[in-house]
């Protein structure tokens, strides 16, 4: 499975206006609800919440991927936002946040295909040029080209 296969159109949100971790994570399982990827908001979010707490998910370079594995997933997807003004989020290096990536993936995912699109993910993320790309895009076109180009530079 491709990175660019889960982070759909449909669930990309390029100008979030958000002014807490919550907000943004409520507003993109809205999306994910919308796309029919979780059966259930509510306990979607609770499921992401409690791996909330478990540690931050903030990684660093203005970047949080929360997720979380929930019964209520019926396809592994990725929603993204790319927030109007940065964000307080506990994160690595202590900087707030500008993109988030939100990973749904159904809690009897036994394949660990998730694994595989982090792994995806964190190769584009690893360059800086791909996160400045990625502030400035203004469609999920966009976002794909920098997913591409990334994935025949790695």
């Amino acid at each position: 499975m491709d990175f660019v296969e889960v982070l759909r159109p449909a669930i990309v949100d390029l100008q979030m206006e958000a002014n807490h971790k919550q907000e943004v994570i409520t507003k993109l399982a809205e999306l994910l609800f919308a796309d029919g990827a979780i059966l259930s908001r509510e306990e979607y979010i609770n499921d992401v919440n409690e791996r909330e707490q478990e540690g931050p998910t903030g990684i660093g370079n203005f970047v949080a991927i929360p997720h979380g594995k929930s019964d209520s997933v019926v396809k592994i997807s990725v929603a993204m936002a790319k927030l109007q003004s940065p964000i307080p989020w506990e994160t690595l290096d202590g900087n707030p946040v500008k993109i988030v990536f939100l990973f749904a993936v159904p809690k009897q995912n036994s394949s660990n295909e998730h694994l595989k699109l982090l792994s995806q993910l964190a190769a584009v993320l690893a360059h800086d040029d791909s996160i400045q790309l990625l502030l400035e895009v203004q469609n999920p076109e966009d976002i794909f080209e920098v997913f591409k180009s990334q994935k025949t530079s790695v």
